[in-house]
């Protein structure tokens, strides 16, 4: 039964008889006039607030729960928000206020007020009042593990994406992921054709096979892709992709993650170029190790000697000029 019919209905019977229906409700809640004085409540507010019942009963309970902190002072540059209660004639619901106990302590409360319009008394406001103190951390944990990931990803420059394969739509880009692809994070969805666009023009074939395939065969995917940017720059990334399937068996979802590879194929480009030029420079080039022995040598030291590259590096310097001993090395 609602919570306001039940006040009704109650209100023939004895406050004693009242006061035990209020007290069976294990939610926190109570009553307010037109001024916002507690006109009744029940034991949960009691044990969630630390006040007993006189000293709730006829107070404003703004006054009393909410302007105050650990030094017992008044704060009046606060919002009344339990003053929007008196001031709707409609349900309202207010998230992430504070409240604080008789023992100056403070908690995050959820609560509701309905107007309960009785012929005696005019209008009354019901109040359920939660204490949220675990969401809020919970809600916490989650902002600051979320925050972790966003700057974890942008410092290793790694972006998260997933989306619908039914509609092909994207559900979830990350900020870094964003910024791979040259756009603002949060600058609207990309669905999958949309993507598709940003890809070079010969690689958006091969990933849109890949996620055929993968779709098929509900298995995982890698890539090595290019994204042409809008400035006409190309970035190479590796792109991981993964099939999400629900309990018939249908890949519904596929997720994965974007990581920008640009500078280490750069790297890698400038040391093959650095290995071609050593490789063919004009003089010989040995690395020996303390020992003696040939840990890299390029193609001038083997044409001098007559040896190959394999036979020099199974050798050291006193097996090719025997006036240096192993010992004198």
């Amino acid at each position: 039964m609602p919570l306001t019919r039940l006040l009704r209905d109650s209100l023939g019977e004895s406050n004693t008889e009242l006061q035990l229906l209020l007290n069976v409700v294990t939610e926190s809640l109570c009553g307010l006039d037109a001024a916002g004085n507690v006109t009744f409540c029940n034991d949960a507010l009691l044990k969630l607030t630390q006040y007993g019942t006189e000293e709730i009963i006829g107070n404003n309970l703004d006054e009393l729960l909410r302007h105050r902190s650990p030094s017992e002072t008044t704060d009046p540059s606060q919002e009344c928000t339990v003053g929007k209660v008196i001031e709707s004639p409609r349900e309202i619901h207010i998230v992430g206020d504070v409240f604080w106990r008789k023992d100056g302590s403070f908690f995050p409360v959820d609560y509701r007020s309905r107007p309960l319009r009785l012929p005696s008394s005019g209008t009354e406001y019901v109040l359920i009042i939660h204490d949220i103190t675990e969401r809020s951390c919970t809600e916490e944990e989650l902002r600051r593990s979320q925050d972790c990931l966003a700057e974890s990803q942008r410092l290793t420059h790694i972006g998260s994406w997933s989306w619908k394969t039914d509609q092909r739509e994207s559900v979830f880009w990350s900020d870094e992921h964003y910024r791979i692809f040259g756009m603002e994070p949060g600058s609207g969805r990309m669905g999958f054709e949309e993507s598709m666009e940003r890809l070079h023009p010969e690689d958006a074939p091969i990933f849109r096979s890949l996620v055929k395939e993968s779709i098929a065969t509900r298995k995982g995917f890698e890539a090595e892709l290019r994204i042409a940017l809008p400035d006409g720059s190309i970035r190479n990334v590796h792109g991981i992709g993964l099939p999400i399937i629900d309990e018939a068996g249908n890949v519904v979802e596929v997720v994965g993650t974007t990581t920008d590879v640009t500078d280490r194929k750069r790297v890698e480009r400038e040391l093959r170029l650095a290995q071609f030029s050593l490789e063919h420079s004009a003089g010989a080039v040995d690395w020996v190790s303390p020992n003696g022995r040939f840990v890299y040598v390029n193609e001038e030291p083997c044409r001098q000697l007559g040896r190959s590259r394999e036979e020099l590096l199974t050798l050291s310097i006193p097996d090719i000029a025997p006036p240096i001993t192993k010992e004198a090395w």
